[in-house]
């Protein structure tokens, strides 16, 4: 009776491949702690490939030729993966021209259709899982639980765009280059290639140069699924070959990037200089991540969570942790646990299941982490290494390290391997080690861990960081569960895996009353400074107040009838409608995931041929939680208003808009978003300013705009098994 038992699972708890409810299939998974199953994968991936194969460029199906580079094994660097063709500026142009001419066809396909498609081809990578897997492990030096999960994130991608695009009714950016990395060279990849296409796109895919054989073969399973020929191309090559002029060509719609920051900015200035400037960007960059553990978190737990988080697929992550910061009450026992953990690491063949570290990409790689690690052995103090790289390999190993730093502002720059750094911090200098974190400028993830749940809202509320996961490690986002991005330096959103990712790959609403704007470059603004630390100020207040409805609804009354009250009262029920809350997500039981649109920062408002495109631009910039610049005709009735309600001072500062905006407002790295309602020789002006800021990559908007793109998407993900269990289980019906 007790076995039978055993077996009957509670329905009010969805099997794992149940979680979304009946909406999408979950990915399938492995256990490599089966013997059976443990045997057969090592068996699939640690077979080196009999023959180097020759791949190449495939534009409208066809495979091009040319002057070849070789992929190999970072691991076994006598390990050839294949010869691949590299393409050329002129293919570039061909590719686009062909995927221009496909696209009416495609974007007209009903979405049902391509979605379809999209189901399929995710059916397809689950049958065909350990050739992927063994793709990644031998291109890309994937241990083979990080290849598992590669191979189940991109089955999640192609179903979740596969089942989100039946929602879609606007019209595709067009041509869209997919730039993707090495480092999730098959899941990334398929995600940017997958949603361009869901949304109807035509799409010219550029893998990393280190990992392109498992993207070909990627690209050769879509058009097996269904996928035409002549809307999806592949084209590998390196920057200034196959980057440059296809970022340049004037037929793109739009780019989706993953890699990093300076190159980001690259691409922005191409398009506004080279390219087409109205193309869209969606870029996600790195980060110095970082993870708080205060002096109630169970050492035991965040021990195992920093070494996970820093040091599996040997740092080489987005999301890694760069930098933990502990209470310095328990900092010494926390390095000695550390220590203890990372002399239990396995650095080596990735091919293995007991290896638990693998190679970094490659030789420049390897280097570059190298000469960091021999810079700061002169002036920090080294915790831990983890033990020499064992077995029978020849490749670019670099062994885990965890350094001790004086203090955040030590940590200069992402270093992107298996490099933690650790700094103390004191109990009474929390809300100062957050404001250190934000002044770093990325905001991608941030691991805490600690049992006091206000400690916790209080970082949440003033941390300015895309992901947040609570008493567990800081990476492996879920699609659909964990919407990823950061903001900042570290992108500009949308969240790939999350509710908007699609719309912003469709075409934004034109305006058609359009305003003339010139750019002066003109003098430094006299007091700029001053008002811009205030505007600062003002926004840090206003972005945590979750009361905000309340003051603008007694802001407006105070205003009585007319144009500030009707501002206003906008303000109130757009912040009600779409900022008030947030969203609950699908996710397993113990963990708790929400989606949260909170403030970008400092907004400009340029406004628009006439009052109502200004005062909407103002009221959605201020529901979401913005402080801003607007025409000095309405600025001080607003900031008056809202200070008189119980908001905080200086909201809004006041200028004259009537001809010109300043050169220096839009290349002035405090301001995160610029609003429009221009006609297209002033917007473009305004983009070919922006694009030479230096600073984070923002959106130029206009009042027709979805009020989500107003507000930065914050992920918190909470492991609720850890301070009390989930209570939600207490509800549940037998």
């Amino acid at each position: 009776e007790a076995r039978a038992l055993n077996v009957l699972p509670n329905p009010a708890i969805p099997a794992p491949r149940d979680l979304f409810g009946g909406v999408r299939l979950s990915a399938a998974g492995w256990d490599e702690t089966d013997p059976d199953t443990a045997t057969q994968l090592e068996l699939a991936v640690g077979t080196a490939l009999q023959s180097a194969k020759r791949y190449g460029p495939i534009v409208a199906g066809a495979k091009a030729d040319g002057a070849a580079m070789v992929s190999t094994n970072p691991a076994h660097r006598d390990e050839q993966i294949g010869e691949v063709v590299q393409a050329d500026a002129d293919l570039v142009a061909r590719a686009c021209d062909i995927a221009a001419e496909n696209l009416a066809a495609w974007s007209s396909t009903p979405a049902a259709q391509r979605g379809a498609i999209l189901t399929r081809a995710a059916d397809l990578l689950e049958q065909r899982a350990e050739h992927f897997m063994q793709l990644a492990t031998r291109e890309a030096g994937k241990t083979i639980p990080d290849a598992i999960a590669e191979i189940r994130e991109a089955v999640d991608f192609l179903r979740y765009y596969g089942a989100e695009c039946a929602s879609l009714d606007g019209e595709p950016l067009g041509v869209v280059a997919c730039i993707s990395p090495w480092n999730f060279p098959l899941a990334i990849f398929l995600g940017q290639v997958s949603a361009a296409l869901a949304a109807g796109n035509a799409v010219i895919a550029k893998p990393a140069e280190q990992t392109p054989v498992i993207a070909h073969d990627a690209v050769k399973l879509l058009h097996e699924a269904g996928v035409p020929e002549g809307v999806l191309h592949f084209l590998p090559g390196d920057g200034p070959g196959v980057g440059a002029p296809l970022t340049q060509n004037p037929r793109l719609g739009g780019v989706v990037f993953t890699g990093s920051t300076e190159v980001a900015q690259v691409i922005n200035r191409s398009l506004t200089e080279h390219g087409n400037e109205d193309a869209a960007l969606i870029a996600e960059t790195g980060g110095i991540n970082v993870m708080i553990v205060d002096s109630t978190a169970l050492l035991e737990q965040a021990v195992l969570d920093v070494v996970a988080s820093a040091f599996q697929s040997a740092g080489q992550r987005c999301s890694a942790c760069r930098v933990v910061c502990v209470q310095e009450d328990i900092a010494d026992r926390f390095n000695e646990m550390l220590a203890g953990a990372m002399a239990e690491l396995a650095v080596g063949n990735p091919a293995r299941l007991n290896v638990d570290v693998g190679p970094v990409i490659d030789e420049e790689a390897h280097a570059n982490i190298a000469d960091y690690l021999s810079l700061m052995k002169k002036t920090a103090t080294i915790i831990a290494e983890a033990p020499p790289v064992a077995g029978d390999v020849n490749g670019a190993f670099i062994r885990p390290v965890a350094i001790e730093v004086a203090s955040l502002g030590d940590v200069k720059r992402e270093v992107f391997g298996p490099v933690l750094h650790v700094t103390r911090f004191s109990a009474d200098r929390l809300s100062e080690l957050v404001r250190q974190i934000n002044a770093l400028g990325f905001g991608l993830t941030m691991g805490v861990h600690t049992r006091i749940d206000e400690t916790m809202h209080d970082i949440v509320a003033h941390a300015r960081i895309g992901n947040t996961y609570v008493n567990r490690n800081q990476i492996g986002a879920v699609v659909g569960v964990q919407p990823f991005g950061g903001e900042g330096l570290s992108g500009t959103g949308p969240k790939a895996g999350g509710p908007h990712y699609l719309k912003a790959l469709q075409k934004p609403p034109r305006v058609a009353n359009a305003a003339a704007l010139g750019v002066s470059a003109s003098a430094p603004l006299p007091l700029f400074d001053q008002q811009m630390q205030k505007l600062q100020t003002a926004f840090e207040i206003w972005s945590t107040r979750t009361n905000r409805r309340e003051i603008l609804v007694r802001a407006a009354g105070a205003a009585g009838a007319g144009a500030l009250a009707d501002l206003l009262r906008t303000a109130a029920a757009l912040f009600a409608q779409h900022f008030e809350d947030a969203q609950e997500l699908p996710g397993p039981t113990g963990e708790s995931n929400t989606l949260r649109l909170k403030g970008k920062g400092i907004a400009l408002c340029l406004g628009g041929a006439d009052d109502a495109a200004t005062t909407r631009q103002i009221a959605l910039c201020l529901a979401a939680g913005n402080s801003l610049i607007c025409t000095d005709r309405l600025a001080d009735q607003i900031a008056a208003a809202i200070q008189n309600a119980g908001g905080p001072a200086d909201i809004a500062v006041g200028y004259d808009f009537s001809r010109n905006v300043h050169e220096a407002m839009l290349l002035d790295a405090r301001i995160r978003l610029v609003v429009f309602d221009g006609d297209a020789a002033s917007r473009r002006a305004a983009r070919q300013a922006m694009a030479r800021r230096t600073g984070a990559i923002i959106p130029l908007l206009t009042s027709l705009d979805a009020p989500w793109r107003f507000a930065a998407e914050r992920t918190l993900t909470i492991n609720t098994t850890a301070a009390g269990g989930d209570v939600r289980l207490l509800s549940l019906s037998d």
